[in-house]
Formats: structure tokens, sequence, C-alpha cells
């Protein structure tokens, strides 16, 4: 534009010394000069104003520039933040699925033991229920000796500490008697029967 304009004054210039040359009159040479001169004017603040659209343009698009490389100085700090993080979370990701290994295989001990501790109850419960039977038989036996041994000494069972077996003793003489038997024994082994009774309400 500029070009155009320095043509411009160089053809208004040969135009003004023609004219003068010519004898043209100075009213009619100064009207044609102001003309020149307002066009011309006309020409640069055109130009001037081209000029200053391009300069906020070219500012503009510096500031774009300026602010996209900001976003991508942005963008590249949190893509890197994303891989640190990301890299974060594949270790913990380790760390979880390693705790679940280890739960589960305590788990499974767990199990194990628990099962192991049933089978042991279920023994116990069972030898505790034949240790239950031996003791009722190993009472009932020696509730018959003591009845025997009363029989055989002619006494009651709670003369030598065995009260809770003087019904039975009572209900079982009439009954060997109705047997027919004789519950009279040798003075010698009375003796002894009350012996082994006395001994063994001391007990």
């Amino acid at each position: 534009m500029q070009i155009k304009s320095i043509a411009m004054l160089a053809v208004a210039g040969c135009a003004i010394g023609m004219l003068t040359g010519c004898g043209v009159p100075q009213e009619e040479h100064d009207a044609i000069v102001a003309q020149l001169n307002s066009e011309h004017q006309m020409e640069l603040d055109k130009v001037n104003t081209e000029l200053q659209d391009t300069k906020s343009l070219q500012k503009a698009a510096e500031d774009s520039v300026r602010s996209l490389r900001a976003d991508l100085r942005d963008s590249t700090a949190l893509n890197d933040e994303l891989k640190e993080t990301n890299k974060s979370l594949k270790g913990e990701l380790a760390d979880v699925r390693s705790d679940i290994s280890s739960l589960e295989s305590q788990l499974k001990s767990a199990k194990a033991s628990i099962q192991s501790a049933q089978a042991m109850a279920s023994d116990a419960e069972s030898e505790r229920a034949t240790m239950e039977m031996e003791a009722r038989e190993t009472q009932r036996r020696f509730d018959e000796l003591i009845l025997n041994l009363a029989q055989l000494n002619g006494v009651k069972p709670s003369d030598v500490g065995f009260p809770e077996l003087d019904g039975m003793v009572e209900s079982a003489v009439p009954m060997v008697e109705d047997m027919g038997m004789d519950v009279e024994v040798e003075e010698s082994g009375s003796s002894s029967a009350a012996d082994l009774l006395e001994q063994m309400g001391a007990m």
C-alpha cells in the first residue's frame, strides 16, 4: 500500500508539473493540488487503518499463540501427572491383589482350622458320652455292690453312709425272701461285709 501511495504522489507531481507548464490558472492549479493532497491523505489514512488492523490481528494472533502454548504446557504437565497417578494406581492395585491373595490363603487356613476344631469337638463329645456311659455303668455296679453287701450284712446302706440306697435294699429283701433265698450269712461273712461297708462309707 505504501508503494501505491508513492506512485500516486509521483503521478500527482508530474501532473502538477504538466499543468504548471501548460499555463493552467493558479486557482485551478491549487484546486487540483488540494484534491490530490486530499486523495493522498485518504489513502494514507486507509493504509494506516489497515496497518493498525493488521497490528491488532497480529497481536491477537500472538496472544492466541501464547495462550495455546500455556495450554499446551498445562496439558503436558497434566499428562505427566496422570502418568504418575496411573503408575501409583497400578502399584496400589498390585498391593490390593497381593492382600486379597493373602486373605484368601488365611481364609482357607481358618476354614481348615475350624474343620479340625469341629472334628476335635465331635471326638471330644463322643468321648464324653462314652465316659458318661461308663460312669453310669460304674455307678450302677457300685450301687449293686453296696446293696449286695448291705443284704449280706443285714444292715441299711444309710448306716454306713449310703442313705440313698435304703429304698433299694428294702425293696430287694422281700424279693429275695419270696425267691426262697436265705439272706442270713455266717457271722464271719457278715463281719467282713460290715467292715467293707464301713470302709466304703468313710471314703
